[in-house]
């Protein structure tokens, strides 16, 4: 199976970051790139894929999984969730509430921050995102849903509304935590409460001080390990 329909990870941009570091962003990578985010977008569709038939985008499907494993094991990554919970914890955030935010939220955080150097560089990644948006719609005929064609029509409207969106709303702190608001409503032990929802923000502001301070190194350390392990396949 492709992905979970329950995954609360929402930091799809980021895979095509990767994406592009591994084939370059010329709009041939985009079913590649579009691949990358599909286990991602499997939970924001409320769908299930049992199989990709398509190479190129199976590929992206397998790279985010390798990605996946390396980004969740950075010491960079791994310290910043310590320092977030222990932040929200102080002003009295509950337990499962913490873990989300510090979580996701430093993934969406990181996605601005890649996408504003992006810019700074001509903005080509940020092209490749919206490529591979555009690409995925005939490509959804490439994927088997367990749900079938209502699995499909998901995550076309999926896909157009991101399309919709653009890029803008990644680079805002009040844009990710009506984000986090809305991916965690459902979850009980996780979403965010109204007495919590001034923490949360607070907690977001200092989140994207220390993802901007270390995020250099962050990246560094991802880009070197995905090297790594490509070397070794």
């Amino acid at each position: 199976m492709v992905g979970d329909g329950d995954r609360r990870s929402v930091n799809f941009l980021g895979h095509v970051f990767v994406a592009s570091w591994r084939r370059g962003t010329e709009p041939s990578v985009a079913p590649y790139a579009f691949g990358s985010m599909i286990p991602d977008f499997v939970g924001m569709a409320r769908a299930r894929v049992e199989a990709v038939d398509h190479r190129e985008t199976a590929d992206g499907v397998a790279l985010h999984h390798a990605t996946d494993d390396v980004f969740h094991g950075s010491s960079v990554f791994l310290g910043l969730l310590e320092e977030l919970q222990r932040f929200q914890a102080d002003r009295g955030v509950r337990r499962g509430t913490a873990m989300a935010v510090a979580h996701v939220g430093s993934e969406l955080v990181l996605d601005g921050w890649l996408l504003d150097r992006d810019a700074e560089q001509g903005g080509a990644v940020g092209a490749l995102y919206l490529d591979a948006l555009a690409a995925g719609l005939p490509l959804v005929g490439h994927l088997r849903f367990r749900q079938g064609a209502e699995g499909a029509d998901r995550m076309r409207a999926l896909l157009e509304r991101l399309g919709a969106y653009g890029l803008e709303g990644h680079r805002s702190v009040d844009v990710i935590a009506d984000r986090l608001d809305r991916a965690l409503a459902s979850r009980p032990r996780l979403r965010i409460l109204d007495e919590d929802r001034e923490a949360v923000r607070v907690s977001l502001v200092h989140c994207e001080k220390l993802v901007h301070e270390r995020a250099p190194e962050w990246v560094a350390g991802l880009r070197e390990a995905l090297a790594n392990q490509a070397q070794g396949e």
